[in-house]
């Protein structure tokens, strides 16, 4: 039936009485539950409905009929009313009648308005069968809304539907009373958890039915899907017969069951896992297959039930935990089994009154409960180790067993026996107890063998009863644990002995004779006195006391003083103390010690114990802050805040109010964080004496208190606009900050300040503080100070049960904090509460309705709201409810008679300003329309107008904007699509925050959302994923606890428009289970997914990859975390520029640290960050593990081997170094690349964020933390000499750090046969004076070894047995081997083989198994005379490298897969050389004494590239056309002109587009170059007779031209040009019009050359070295002319080089030196530097090296070479940017020349001078700077003739630092006098510009440039 359902409710209502308000806001909540309902809009009238109507309610599953004051004066209401009763019965629809504003019984028996309607009806037909009808639905279980918010009446219906609805949920019957139609209560499901999800249709999970009034369920009742079974309260004698198949089964709950006879066959409930059954009075046993049920884990409970007479074999139940057996009147014996029971720890018997042996013998029995089993209990034995509590009440036992004082973890026995029992052991065992309750012992004996206490000895709690001779307990006082004493009817007791000094707890009741107490002991915090009737006062009481609780003491007199700490006094009918006297001393009492006790607190016990377990920290922090935000109540130990010494960072707690510290006597400082909740409105400190500093600045705090700091209080000052009370008492202060005085508030407002002096007099100033109207730009600012989003106006009569609550109802939904005021106002004035309210609001909706003038509450409201308005800037919205606007502006109308009431008010006119102003606003009207849309309007209006308050939630965020800003960008609001963002990167990178943020601001926007966190954790729980899965779609629904069927979940969502976050999900299936199909959600639905694992992500539409912090975002957060502010605290600079170097941007490991080093000193900073280059931080340790954990073995070992050993190197070689390994790198490194465990840089090479790194090296590290050796992994040069006894996978060593030879025994490797990773390498070998040296040879290597790299290996040969199978690279270059190995070895997994400076060399072995080799480099194998003939049959050699192999004569090489072959300086032997490969690319044949190629090299079409530097006797190359796939041809040694003869016309090289020559003296061979279309690159050398030179090619792009001596001018130069270089050319004077691509231009030593053309705006590298002419003045102003007009828009550096001694400056401060620090240079406006560097005159052969450090962090580096013998001085100016500079940070340039050739530093011999100067926009000013003895900052801008302003054209301008070894000095950039650049300018002879108009135009545009410096 259900299936053909057209709608699941229809909606009966009269639509005159609820059509616009109760009904619509019933339709709209249903639609909101996605409930498919019918509701007709049509007005009705006439008697018949319409057939589509009688249609539409067949059609439904459910009627709600609601009965409202007019229905029945509709007969078409009556008629639809009979139809809906009809389908009820033949149907079985359920339906749910609403009495809305009408008695249920003016309903049924039709009275009031109904008897009214229905004398209408007196003739038509149907006149009974209404009336019939009537009484029916009056009958039926209901809602009535009297008596009820309706807001509450909606969703409460609308969860009975959903209860009711189709059986894919619920189904239930409830009960109904016969009065009043009200719902019975429906049980719920047991928990979520307990729910399964099914692909099928139709399923009935819960089954709940309450007096289900059958004596059996059918006979077709299908269990198979049930999960939960609830028949309380029936009638049912048998469940069903035979054997069900309850699969999914996992509660039974049978509650007053009386008729129940027998429970059925359980045994196929696999995943039952309670049962409870209670009151069922007939069951005599319980079925056996109970006892095998493998999951009944927790309780077996058994109540009221009279029949049970026996329990069954239980040994089955391996994991039950806890038997309740209750009420089971004829259980006569417990079944042996359930002593074997191995996880039973809980058994309690109460009321089993015919058990009368128990013997209990178990193992893991914790606590036995025995009560009230007194009629036939005659023998008791028990043993148990594990017992820690034994009660035993009321029964017939005279002794307990002995063997219970065996068990030394008893430690609570309570006992209430009878008159018989005897007295208790003197065992030792008793020492154990730490609470004994005794207290129904009425016989001196049953105490009497404890009157010493000597066994028990930890004894904390004693109740004892009886006791009427004080020598009984006379030495109670050796009870030196007792914390609680209770004595209990000891009406003999006069007197008390003296009490032990630890007792915390003293209760007295009923000791009737009583007459004085002993000394009370100092640690008493409560004392509490019941009927002592005879006790006429009371000692001193303890300073500790917090409660006096006295009743019935009537002849106590009086009080003893009260000590500070008590709290709690009451006295009950002590009729001699009602007394003035008495409230006089309560009242002094209160008056001076109150303020010190009222304290907030938060204790939470056992974090390391609680944390551990699931999800335990985050229950701790929600436990902490629900605690701090007064949502529960929690046990409070005193000295805990006495303890206190610091105050956690709260930063987090957002909604924190109040703050009071009392008695903190060990805390010496408030947490800065403190002072930036947006919350906090009142702070109070009392007695924390030791706080010297208080420094308080909040935007929101509103009250301080301050009592009796005295003792250090020295300094204190206090900032918030919010502030009303200021409270400073009992502090030795001398005066108040000045800054209180100047507070003002945005409203007017009371405020107090209270001063209090030594000697206690109160001085109290009241303080009336009006400010100024503040602009409206404030509001913003306010936003973090204000408490309320929105505040509520209106009139409680007119809308507070209907459309208020409606309202106020759905702003909640949309989790909008709102102020409602709910109680009902009298008067004329309205409460401070009210008016502060209304000020900590940002929005004030006003729902102005008929009577809201007649109330002067509302009006004067109304004022306060719209002052708010005027001086805050506050957003107001009217909402004209039944009333039309212009009666409020007017005040006409209902407003009209009210004001005739208020004329002789004074605020009248005020008033009548207020409603004209209000109705002028732009608001909303709720004529002609329904509440529902009105409502969905206002929600949207208000949200809309809050948007801009959520961006300023992320300013607390550090570097989140820009994220945040890409991701919404990416999302597409606006867009209808459904799109999924997935956010990643590496752990701790910030995703969860940037996605918490990304909901936080755009969740209201969408009609349902969810946030699931912790996806990966919580999934990984039994049944996790299925729990997330069902709280996604219960949130999105707004359903709980129910499972959802996928058909169910599309139909409600499809046309939803829904927000999901989806936080740290680790695998493809958990992101398919959650959303299995986007298109079930509805257009403009927005999936947020973060993670990070890339894998995941093959059907999102966009990936965001979340970056790490900049470095001033890095220091702006851990300077936050820590400090609690922006900026370093003093004195910590440079700690923490280290600390956040050591982070490299990572969130996480920012606040961890920052967290962990708060409050410590400078040298714990250092110890910590000295530790942390060893041994990383646990914390981000294990979250950045959570990725490692992820990946598999073979996973794990790639990532290992990166991390210890590979990090930094080609993808390629260590994909085929770990393939080698059996790792399966190719996927193995595309998984680390999904899961951001590492990245690969532009060259190729694998990278590895740092904290990442450390994080791997510590896995391995954590193998074996003290002993190297046991490692798998070594990479330290001081963990090497630790490997020799230990079994070794990878060792990586470095010969430069050794400080002596190395001496290793022969058979060290041996004892390491798993070493796969072997290297030992060096980078300056020529340096190195030490090396690993064999003295007795080697044994072995390992047979796993897969790469060999030992740079010089001091054997003449490898050990005889070495094995090369697992081989992939081999190394040993710098080595003296002779020969490799003999014979054949097994080399089927080499790839490379690299021999290098290898002199001793004399064969290559025969390489025939190497099938994989693809690479052989012989580099200085001088005593090598041939290549073995295997190496031609390699089927994979592609590369063949033979360099200064100088004995080679012959090579012959025929392959079929090389493609690089290289020859180099192997000139003296090689005589005879062929070679064949169909694949050759490239052949390279330099400095050879070869006289021709061989012939077949031109068949070769793939061949590409040929350089050849050849010898004088080298024939003509061939005219073959297979030259024409050569693209690259070098033949720049051939001097003779036969040698090019032959390409004159270039016909056979048609795709060259490199080509080198050399020896060209005439024109006319390369005339016709320009036919070459493709050329590229052209280098002429050494053409020393050629004067000019042809039109080149227009494809060209770079041209070098290396000694052409003659040439005197240059063509036309082509307009693709990059880069031009002439070197040596002498007779060259100018240069051409430089083409506007040129990027690079390089001249050296073309002396003659006298000035530079005009350079183009591309170009960034100049270098003119030698160039003589070149050394002037004119060229450094083109050169920063250049520089500052168009490197800003560069996104890379500029270079200029060339003649000069000195950089112009009039004042020249020359100063040597290579290293200048910048301190703290704003980074605001600063486009960058340019540094300057002169060499000395014969610099040569190094690299002039420039380096920028940020706390040292290299932020820059800047290398050049300089070859050529420098004839002069030269300058070198270099223009950069620093995009990732920190505010306030000293920068530090360095300037180097390190040789080129040899590894040495000759910066002092080299550099003469050095200077920066920081480069700013034009906007900037010059003229700020700060001095002191080491560094001095002068700022200038003197211009010659006049001081100018700075220039309007666009140019930056600078500021200079001059640099030295011992002082800095920030000097002005040159001043420039127009005298001297014109001197300059006639001075330069030979140059191009011959006009004089371009003259003046020069020098007036380089003056204008000039002046603006």
């Amino acid at each position: 039936m259900v299936s053909s359902k057209k709608y699941e409710v229809f909606l009966s209502f009269r639509g005159e009485d609820t059509r616009m308000n109760f009904t619509s806001h019933l339709h709209e909540a249903l639609k909101k539950k996605e409930v498919e309902t019918f509701i007709d809009y049509e007005l009705r009238k006439g008697d018949e409905i319409s057939p589509a109507l009688i249609q539409a309610i067949g059609n439904s599953l459910v009627s709600i009929v609601i009965l409202s004051p007019n229905y029945a004066s509709s007969k078409w209401c009556l008629e639809e009313l009979s139809k809906i009763l009809e389908c009820r019965k033949k149907q079985g629809q359920m339906v749910i009648p609403v009495f809305y504003n009408i008695d249920p019984s003016h309903v049924r028996k039709q009275t009031g308005s109904y008897e009214q309607a229905f004398a209408k009806h007196k003739e038509e037909s149907n006149y009974n069968k209404w009336k019939a009808s009537l009484n029916e639905i009056a009958n039926l279980a209901g809602w009535d809304s009297q008596n009820r918010n309706k807001n509450n009446l909606d969703p409460t219906i609308g969860s009975s539907y959903m209860q009711r609805r189709e059986p894919v949920m619920t189904s239930g019957v409830t009960g109904r009373s016969p009065s009043r139609m009200t719902r019975s209560p429906i049980r719920k499901a047991h928990s979520p958890s307990r729910t399964v999800r099914s692909a099928c249709t139709l399923y009935v999970f819960f089954q709940t039915f309450l007096r289900f009034c059958l004596e059996s369920l059918p006979s077709n009742f299908c269990a198979e899907q049930l999960v939960e079974l609830d028949l309380s309260l029936s009638k049912v004698k048998r469940l069903w017969d035979g054997v069900q198949d309850l699969s999914n089964l996992k509660t039974i709950l049978l509650y007053d069951f009386p008729g129940l006879v027998e429970i059925p066959d359980l045994s196929m409930a696999r995943k039952l896992e309670r049962i409870s059954l209670i009151d069922c009075i007939s069951l005599r046993e319980l079925h056996p297959s109970i006892t095998s049920l493998p999951k009944l884990t927790e309780t077996i409970l058994l109540y009221d039930f009279p029949g049970l007479v026996e329990i069954p074999d239980l040994s089955m139940a391996r994991k039950l935990e806890r038997i309740s057996l209750i009420d089971c009147i004829s259980l006569r014996e417990l079944h042996p089994s359930i002593t074997s029971l191995p996880k039973l720890t809980e058994l309690e018997l109460i009321r089993c009154s015919k058990i009368d042996i128990l013997k209990v013998h178990s193992k893991s029995l914790c606590k036995l409960s025995i009560f009230d089993c007194s009629s036939h209990l005659k023998e008791f034995s028990i043993t148990s180790k594990e017992m820690t509590t034994l009660s035993v009440l009321k029964t017939t036992l005279s002794a307990l067993p002995s063997s219970i004082w065996h068990n030394r973890k008893l430690s609570e026995l309570i006992l209430t026996v009878s008159n018989n029992f005897e007295k208790l052991s003197d065992e030792a065992g008793m020492g154990s107890i730490t609470t004994l309750n005794h207290s129904e012992c009425v016989k001196h004996n049953a105490c009497h063998t404890h009157h010493n206490f000597g066994n028990l000895s930890s004894l904390e709690d004693l109740w004892l009863s009886g006791i009427n001779d004080v020598s009984l307990i006379e030495n109670i006082q050796n009870l030196s644990l007792l914390k609680v004493l209770y004595l209990i009817n000891c009406q003999n007791l006069v007197s008390l002995p003296q009490l032990p000094p630890s007792l915390a707890v003293l209760r007295l009741k009923d000791l009737r004779e009583l007459v004085s107490l002993p000394q009370l002991p100092p640690s008493l915090q409560m004392l509490k006195l019941v009927d002592c009737r005879e006790l006429v006062s009371l000692p001193q009481l303890p300073p500790s006391l917090q409660m006096l609780k006295l009743v019935d003491c009537r002849k106590l007199v009086s009080l003893p003083q009260l000590p500070p700490s008590v709290t709690y006094v009451k006295a009950i009918n002590c009729t001699l103390l009602g007394t003035d006297f008495t409230q006089r001393i309560a009242l002094q009492h209160m008056l001076s010690h109150s303020l010190s006790l009222n304290f907030g607190f938060c204790f939470l016990k056992n974090v390391r114990e609680n944390s551990s377990s699931h999800n335990g920290l985050e229950a701790l922090h929600n436990k902490l802050f629900a605690k701090l935000l007064e949502i529960e109540n929690h046990c409070f130990d005193m000295n805990f805040v006495r303890r206190l010494v610091e105050i956690p960072d709260l930063s987090m707690a957002r909604k924190l109010e109040r703050i009071s510290l009392i008695d903190c006597i060990s805390l010496r400082e408030l947490h800065p964080s403190i002072t930036s909740l947006p919350k906090l409105t009142e702070l109070e400190l009392i007695r924390c004496s030791k706080i010297d500093i208080l420094k308080v600045h909040s935007k929101s705090l509103c009250k301080l208190s301050i009592f009796d700091c005295s003792s250090h209080l020295k300094e204190f000052s206090i900032t918030s606009k919010e502030m009303t009370t200021l409270s400073v008492l009992k502090t030795t202060l001398s005066a108040l900050p000045s800054s209180i005085w100047h507070n003002t508030t945005a409203e007017a407002r009371l405020g107090r300040v209270v001063l209090n002096s030594l000697q206690a007099q109160i001085i109290m100033v009241e303080l009336q503080i009006i400010s100024d109207v503040a602009s409206s730009s404030n509001s913003s600012s306010m936003v973090s100070s204000k408490k309320y989003e929105v505040f509520l106006s209106f009139r409680g009569e007119d809308t507070r049960m209907n459309f208020t609550s409606h309202l106020h109802e759905a702003l909640k939904k949309k989790e909008v904090e709102t102020f409602i005021d709910y109680e009902l106002r009298k008067g004329d004035e309205i409460s401070p509460a009210l008016i502060q309210a209304i000020g900590n609001s940002l929005v004030s909706i006003v729902i102005l309705s008929p009577n809201y003038a007649s109330s002067k509450w509302c009006l004067e409201e109304l004022s306060k709201i719209l002052e708010c308005r005027k001086k805050q800037g506050q957003m107001v919205i009217p909402v004209f409810y039944n009333i039309d606007p212009s009666h409020v502006r007017k005040q006409t109308g209902s407003y009209e008679q009210a004001f005739a009431k208020h004329k002789e008010e004074s605020n009248y006119n005020k008033w009548k300003a207020s409603l004209n102003e209000i109705a002028n606003l732009a608001g909303w009207d709720s004529q002609n329309r329904t509440e529902s849309e009105l409502l969905k309007e206002i929600v949207g209006d208000v949200l809309q107008k809050l948007t801009p308050t959520y961006r300023n939630q992320l300013k607390g965020l550090v570097g989140i904007e820009d994220n945040y800003e890409e991701i919404e960008s990416l999302l597409k609001i606006e867009s209808t699509e459904v799109i999924t963002i997935g956010i990643w990167g590496m752990g701790g990178i910030g995703k969860t925050t940037l996605a918490t943020t990304l909901y936080a601001r755009l969740s209201p926007c969408f009609e349902g959302f969810c946030f699931l966190k912790n996806v990966r954790e919580n999934s990984s729980s039994h049944n996790g994923l299925e729990a997330l899965h069902n709280k996604l779609f219960a949130k999105l629904l707004e359903i709980e606890n129910h499972c959802f069927d996928m058909n169910f979940v599309r139909r409600k969502l499809k046309h939803k428009k829904v927000f999901i976050v989806l936080d740290d999900v680790d695998t493809l299936q958990q992101l398919e289970y959650l959303v299995e199909d986007y298109d079930l959600l509805g257009p403009g639905s927005r999936v947020i997914v973060t993670t990070r694992n890339k894998q995941i992500f093959s059907l999102v539409d966009e990936v965001y990859e979340v970056k790490e912090l900049s470095y001033d975002q890095s220091l702006q957060l851990f300077c936050l975390t820590v400090f609690g502010e922006k900026q370093p605290k003093h004195g910590y600079e440079d700690l923490s520029r280290s600390v956040v170097s050591y982070c490299k941007g990572v969130p996480l490991a920012l606040k961890v640290i920052g967290a962990s080093l708060r409050r410590r000193s400078e040298e714990v900073w250092e110890s910590e960050l000295r530790k942390l280059q060893k041994i990383p931080n646990m914390q981000i340790h294990d979250i950045l593990k959570l990725s490692y954990d992820g990946l598999d073995r073979s996973q794990k070992n790639i990532f290992l081997d990166i991390a210890c050993l590979l990090k930094g190197e080609n993808k390629n070689f260590v994909t085929s170094l770990l393939e080698a390994c059996g790792f399966f790198a190719v996927s193995g490194i595309e998984v680390l690349l999904d899961k951001a465990l590492i990245t690969i840089s532009n060259y190729n090479l694998i990278e590895m964020h740092d904290l990442i790194q450390q994080m791997g090296q510590e896995i391995v590290h954590q193998e074996s933390i003290k002993d190297p050796g046991r490692r798998s992994r070594l990479w330290k040069h001081d963990e090497v000499y630790e490997v020799l006894k230990y079994n070794k996978e990878r060792i990586i060593f470095n010969l430069d750090t050794l400080t002596e030879d190395l001496c290793l025994s022969s058979d060290f490797l041996a004892k390491m046969p798993n070493v796969r990773f072997l290297k030992i390498h060096t980078e300056h070998w020529k340096q190195n004076k030490f090396n690993v040296s064999l003295p007795h040879g080697l044994k072995s290597f390992s047979y796993k070894l897969r790469y060999l790299q030992w740079k010089g290996f001091c054997l003449e040969s490898l050990p005889s047995n070495f094995c090369a199978e697992q081989l992939v690279e081999l190394d040993l270059s710098l080595s003296k081997v002779k020969r490799l190995w003999d014979g054949v070895q097994d080399l089927s997994n080499l790839k490379t083989i690299l021999l290098y400076d290898f002199p001793g060399l004399v064969e290559i072995p025969d390489l025939s198994m190497a099938r994989k080799l693809e690479r052989i480099s012989l580099i200085d194998c001088i005593s090598l005379r041939e290549l073995h003939p295997s190496i031609t049959s390699l089927p994979k050699l592609t590369e063949l490298e033979l360099i200064r192999c100088s004995k080679i004569d012959i090579l012959k090489v025929h392959s079929k897969s090389l493609c690089k072959l290289s020859i180099f300086d192997c000139s003296s032997h090689l005589k005879e050389f062929s070679i064949t490969s169909k694949e050759m690319t490239t052949l390279s044949v330099l400095k050879t004494t070869l006289s021709a190629l061989p012939s077949s090299i031109w068949h070769n079409r793939k061949l590409s590239e040929l350089i050849l530097t050849v010898s004088n006797n080298f024939e003509k190359l061939s005219d073959e056309a297979g030259m024409g796939s050569i693209t690259t041809l070098n033949h720049s040694e051939c001097v003779k002109h036969n040698a090019c003869h032959t390409h004159h016309n270039f016909g056979n090289l048609s795709s060259l587009g490199g080509f080198w020559l050399s020896g060209i003296n005439g024109v006319s061979l390369i005339e016709k170059i320009q036919k070459l279309s493709l050329l590229k690159v052209l280098d002429l050398i050494n053409c020393q007779n050629l004067v000019s030179l042809p039109q080149l090619p227009p494809s060209l792009a770079v041209l070098r031209l290396k000694d052409l001596r003659e040439l005197v001018s240059l063509p036309q130069l082509p307009p693709s040009l990059q880069m031009l270089k002439l070197v040596d050319c002498r007779e060259l004077v100018s240069l051409p019009q430089l083409p506007p691509s040129l990027q690079m231009l390089k001249l050296v030593d073309c002396r003659k050359l006298v000035s530079l053309p005009q350079l183009p705006p591309s170009v960034t590298y100049v270098k003119a070295i030698n160039c003589t002419l070149l050394g002037t003045d004119f060229t450094q102003r083109i050169a920063l002319q250049h520089m500052l007009s168009h490197s800003l828009s560069l996104n890379f550096g500029t270079f200029f080089m060339f003649p000069g001694d000195h950089v112009i400056d009039k004042y020249e401060f020359q100063k040597a030196g290579n290293s200048i620090t910048i301190p703290y240079l704003s980074p605001s406006n600063l486009c960058g530097f340019i540094s300057f560097v002169i060499l000395y005159k014969g610099s040569h052969d190094g690299w002039a090296s420039f380096s920028v450090y940020q706390d040292d962090k290299t932020v820059c580096v800047h290398d050049d070479p300089v070859y050529e013998s420098l004839s002069s001085d030269h300058i070198l100016f270099y223009y950069f940017k620093l995009d990732d500079l920190s505010n306030n940070v000293q920068l530090k340039f360095e300037f180097h020349f390190y040789g080129m050739y040899i590894s040495k530093d000759f910066t002092q011999e080299r550099i003469k001078e050095c200077r920066v100067f920081p480069v700013y926009a034009p906007s900037m000013e010059i003229g700020v700077g700060a001095s002191n003895a080491e560094n001095e900052m002068e700022s200038s801008s003197q211009i010659n003739n006049n001081e100018s302003q700075p220039s309007e054209n666009g140019d930056a301008v600078g500021i200079q630092v001059e640099g030295s070894n011992n002082k800095n000095g920030l000097e002005s950039i040159t001043q420039i006098c127009e005298n001297e650049l014109q001197h300059e300018l006639t001075r330069v002879e030979g140059s191009n510009i011959d006009n004089e108009l371009e003259w003046e135009q020069l020098r007036h545009g380089i003056t204008a440039f000039c002046s603006s410096l």
